[in-house]
């Protein structure tokens, strides 16, 4: 079973397998991660993990404020004034923080499979560690000169974020164990990217990255560097699937592109 989403392609052991083929994965090796930011005991993970998937775009909202046209970041969990109030302060509020985890721990309840057992209201705790990953991210050089985008382009994939040509995966996890696994998940955006029919100009990627939201540490890597195929027959592939996908990308998309991309090999 390959799964309903890219993330479970992602983590399948046959989805792994078929990218395997097309994608050099010894090419984009795990980072090496020193001792992580510690979780205290008690605080939920996944409100942790959710709420810093917010925070991250928020983020580089604040260091570019002037935004491109291609951008759909929007934060539905602030007020117009919490989010105008936050990119003049030097750092983020508690009232931003506050917002962000309460918005976190009703997305987490609204998952029948991920029981949340955090508090109704935000602790300290969650702050501090909040604002910790914050000041991580903070200090990298982030730049967007093009696009910002966040969400949703197909059915089956939910981007953390886009940053030019860039897609980016946000992880809180304590080290790189499922490095692969997240590359995986990369490699199979990248194959969805260009068969959005809904979009009026497809994502254009070049880049694929990590970002290690624990230890401040961010993998990237050129896709043209991880391909097993002439980037040429992927152009050529996407366009004669998009022709046929008239609903969306699906996983099915996936192997669709790959199989025509092997007809072209």
């Amino acid at each position: 079973m390959l799964g309903k989403t890219v993330r479970d392609f992602a983590k399948s052991k046959e989805g792994r397998r078929i990218l395997r083929k097309h994608f050099d994965f010894l090419k984009f090796p795990a980072p090496k991660l020193d001792k992580p930011i510690a979780f205290p005991s008690g605080v939920d993970v996944q409100v942790i993990g959710t709420s810093f998937d917010n925070l991250f775009p928020l983020l580089i909202h604040r260091r570019n404020q002037i935004f491109p046209v291609r951008s759909n970041l929007i934060f539905e969990w602030l007020s117009p004034k919490q989010l105008r109030d936050s990119c003049k302060a030097d750092s983020l509020t508690d009232v931003v923080l506050n917002q962000t985890i309460k918005h976190a721990i009703e997305k987490q309840r609204s998952f029948a499979y991920s029981p949340t057992t955090a508090r109704p209201r935000p602790s300290d705790n969650l702050r501090r560690v909040l604002r910790l990953l914050c000041e991580h991210a903070e200090a990298l050089p982030w730049q967007a000169s093009e696009t910002l985008f966040r969400g949703s382009f197909a059915s089956c994939v939910d981007l953390d974020l886009l940053i030019d040509r860039t897609i980016i995966e946000v992880k809180t996890v304590k080290d790189a164990g499922h490095h692969s696994e997240h590359a995986a998940q990369l490699f199979a955006y990248y194959l969805i990217s260009g068969l959005s029919v809904k979009r009026e100009k497809k994502l254009i990627i070049e880049k694929v990255a990590i970002y290690y939201g624990r230890h401040g540490v961010l993998a990237a890597a050129p896709v043209s560097a991880l391909m097993r195929f002439p980037a040429r027959h992927f152009q050529q592939s996407r366009e004669d699937s998009s022709t046929s996908m008239s609903d969306g990308p699906s996983i099915n998309g996936v192997t669709d592109i790959l199989r025509r991309i092997d007809e072209r090999c």
